[in-house]
């Protein structure tokens, strides 16, 4: 018997150019996203963040940044982080849903649903 899925949102398999701001650094952390749903998402790095930080997200989106304010909240080590996207612009919110959208269309050739 498996667990109770505690996700709000469909992920979707897509790897989008990101960069993490941390306050604390010059230089953002840059990287591609393994998923992404419409209250987060995982990004790959070999040196994670640790969990319950405060950042500042910016998503490419077709060649235009999404900047959002994000909490780190799984971390495992030389893999990646887990994010929540925290209070997006309504705005972002529906570009980010088209996106989304978009690339659930048939024509898109989707990669895999994660739950």
């Amino acid at each position: 018997m498996g667990h109770p899925d505690h996700r709000r949102a469909i992920r979707r398999q897509c790897n989008l150019p990101f960069e993490i701001h941390t306050g604390t650094s010059s230089f953002p952390i840059k990287g591609e996203t393994s998923d992404v749903s419409l209250y987060g998402c995982y990004v790959q790095l070999l040196y994670t963040l640790p969990k319950d930080i405060i950042v500042e997200l910016v998503l490419w989106l077709d060649d235009s940044p999404l900047r959002t304010p994000a909490r780190i909240v799984t971390t495992d080590p030389s893999v990646g982080n887990g994010i929540e996207f925290l209070d997006m612009a309504p705005e972002d919110r529906t570009r980010l849903t088209a996106f989304l959208e978009k690339l659930n269309s048939p024509e898109a050739g989707s990669g895999p649903i994660f739950r």
